[in-house]
């Protein structure tokens, strides 16, 4: 029995060291594990640490912003991924809302915990419009939640109405693709 035993350990040590091995190799960043293994193997430095300081948006070439660094206010935005952080300065130079990325929820098909939404903190109605009529020309947009209203690309943004735990009277949801 001990002999089994410690052959799953061991079996479970090589898992979890190829499946590491496999992120480093795969880009995966901004996981302290994964950087340190990207520094030793590649000999790379670890993928910086976004600072909490005055936020500034940048267009780099062909157009796509960049995070240079997070408004205060701002929570979860370092471990947004793909189109949900390159929106992220785009709505950031729209308004001085409080902008909500990563984070878990109890739901588990929420793109929060995957990085690929963002809530704007409104209750402005006018502003909402503007947030979800932006939110519409950019790429990977797949659905927004506001005010008791879902709107999503499959539909051809024709919204509906929402009965999800959040009414979402206090912000707008937008996840991407």
């Amino acid at each position: 029995m001990a002999g089994k035993r410690s052959g799953g350990i061991a079996g479970s040590a090589v898992l979890v060291g190829t499946a590491g091995l496999y992120l480093v190799y795969a880009g995966v960043r901004d996981v302290p594990i994964v950087d340190g293994l990207r520094q030793l193997l590649r000999r790379e430095t670890p993928t910086p640490r976004a600072v909490h300081s005055p936020y500034i948006a940048q267009v780099v070439a062909g157009g796509v912003a960049t995070i240079n660094a997070i408004a205060p206010s701002d929570g979860g935005i370092e471990k947004l991924v793909g189109n949900a952080a390159a929106a992220y300065p785009v709505f950031r130079a729209m308004g001085n809302w409080k902008i909500l990325g990563w984070g878990l929820r109890p739901d588990l098909s929420s793109d929060h915990p995957k990085g690929l939404a963002l809530d704007i903190m409104t209750t402005s109605n006018a502003d909402a419009q503007a947030i979800i009529a932006k939110f519409k020309t950019l790429p990977g947009a797949k659905y927004w939640i506001w005010n008791r209203r879902i709107g999503n690309i499959s539909r051809s943004w024709r919204d509906i109405a929402y009965t999800g735990a959040s009414p979402h009277t206090d912000h707008v949801h937008l996840s991407f693709s």
